[in-house]
């Protein structure tokens, strides 16, 4: 609801606001600030356990299942509600 109320050119008072937002959801995708498990974020996260493994900070890889609880088991992870 947020990002459909920044479509209003008067609701941020910069004059090249439009021209910024689109150049941000070119490189950055309709939502820069995702979260969840959606695929962005796994990969980003499974890097992150490959890292850590590699650098001795833990044992093994982990599965990002054995990591996170899946709190909703309804929510796929993808993109609804985003405008």
């Amino acid at each position: 609801m947020a990002y459909r109320r920044m479509v209003n050119p008067r609701i941020v008072p910069l004059a090249w606001f439009s021209a910024a937002w689109d150049k941000e959801r070119q490189v950055l995708g309709p939502d820069p600030w995702a979260y969840g498990l959606g695929e962005a974020n796994r990969k980003n996260l499974k890097t992150i356990v490959r890292y850590c493994h590699q650098q001795g900070l833990i044992g093994r890889e982990m599965s990002l299942e054995e990591l996170f609880l899946d709190t909703d088991p309804g929510d796929a992870g993808g993109d609804e509600g985003h405008y």
